[in-house]
């Protein structure tokens, strides 16, 4: 499954360079990306482009780095979860999640993006070595350091903590 693939990917990566390069896995498989200024509302999109049958990845410049990583990675969640209806619809756009349909498919590929960014096999290891278990709370100390090692944010490093199954306190992440 190109799921599976994908995270076995960013796992292999993180061990050989010592991080995730979503932007390298991006064009691994085959997908263009761009940095382009757009508004403050607007994060990123992903399209099928009908002249050079290629995808392609738009973010927004503008944005801080761990926010276009997590861009990149939900848009590449499209593509490796539903590269046909990019394909029939042209672009996909969040903030175009208006029927029911949409709305999962956006659940879904934040899902993915996180399992891209953060795989749970790397995040066990991390917790093992510090001898955090499921049954404590994770301190701020933990959720800090999986979001520098991961390049991710402090809220999405707690928020994937806590779909892991992690005790998280809600003021660690406001």
């Amino acid at each position: 499954m190109k799921k599976d693939t994908i995270i076995q990917k960013a796992i292999a990566m993180y061990k050989k360079q010592g991080y995730i390069d979503i932007a390298q896995l991006a064009t691994t498989e085959g997908i263009a990306l761009y940095a382009i200024n757009g508004d403050k509302d607007f994060n990123a999109h992903i399209r099928y482009n009908t002249e050079t049958n290629t995808y392609e990845i738009e973010t927004n410049a503008s944005h801080p780095t761990t926010r276009m990583r997590y861009s990149v990675a939900h848009e590449l969640a499209h593509y490796i979860l539903e590269p046909e209806r990019i394909k029939k619809v042209g672009t996909i756009k969040r903030h175009k999640a208006d029927n029911p349909d949409d709305k999962q498919s956006e659940r879904n590929a934040e899902q993915l993006a996180s399992e891209i960014l953060m795989p749970e096999p790397l995040i066990i290891e991390m917790a093992e070595a510090q001898q955090i278990s499921k049954d404590q709370v994770v301190g701020n100390d933990f959720i800090q350091q999986i979001a520098k090692s991961f390049q991710v944010s402090k809220q999405a490093a707690a928020i994937r903590l806590k779909q892991l199954g992690y005790n998280i306190i809600l003021s660690y992440i406001l």
